[in-house]
Order: C-alpha cells, then sequence, then structure tokens
C-alpha cells in the first residue's frame, strides 16, 4: 500500500471516529468498527488493518480500537454487540431481516 493511500485510509477512519466519539456512550470503537464494516470495502479493511499492523501511524486510540475489533471479529459479530448492547448498526436497515 502506498502512503498516500495508507494517508487517505487513516484520514477516512479518524472522520469517522470523530463522529462517534462525539455521541453519548462508551460504544464508540464498536461503532467505528460496524461503519467500517457496512460501509468500507474489504480491501479497504484488509489495508487499514495492514497499516495498523505496521505500526498506526496517525490512527486515533478509537479508530486503532475499532480496526482491531474487525481484525478478531466474524462479519456479524460487530453488529451483534452493538444490537446487544442496544445501539443501532449504522449499516443496517431495521426493514432488512437479510443476516
Amino acid at each position: 500500500m502506498s502512503a498516500a493511500n495508507a494517508e487517505r485510509l487513516v484520514y477516512m477512519a479518524n472522520q469517522i471516529a470523530y463522529f462517534f466519539v462525539s455521541q453519548p456512550g462508551d460504544k464508540a470503537a464498536l461503532q467505528i468498527a460496524d461503519h467500517l464494516n457496512a460501509f468500507w470495502d474489504p480491501a479497504m479493511r484488509r489495508a487499514i488493518g495492514a497499516h495498523l499492523e505496521a505500526g498506526g501511524e496517525g490512527l486515533l486510540p478509537s479508530t486503532a480500537q475499532a480496526v482491531r475489533l474487525l481484525q478478531q471479529a466474524t462479519p456479524k459479530t460487530v453488529e451483534r454487540a452493538l444490537h446487544a448492547a442496544g445501539e443501532p448498526s449504522p449499516g443496517h436497515d431495521p426493514g432488512d431481516d437479510a443476516g
């Protein structure tokens, strides 16, 4: 991955984190991870994971925690954790029963 690509992904992930850390509650990392899982394609998620493994330069702590969650999770783990915590998943349509 190029340095410019890594910088762009870090910027984008941190922007997502800024939104969720400003929300009430202590579930920011789960919400960030859910958003990345729902809206980033697998190649982007692998690339940000590789960046974290290489030291994670520039990642906010909540962003790094979210990426770690994604690396350890199955595809539905984060969404289920949010649901169990009473939080809606940003990537899930309440009318969608698939999955």
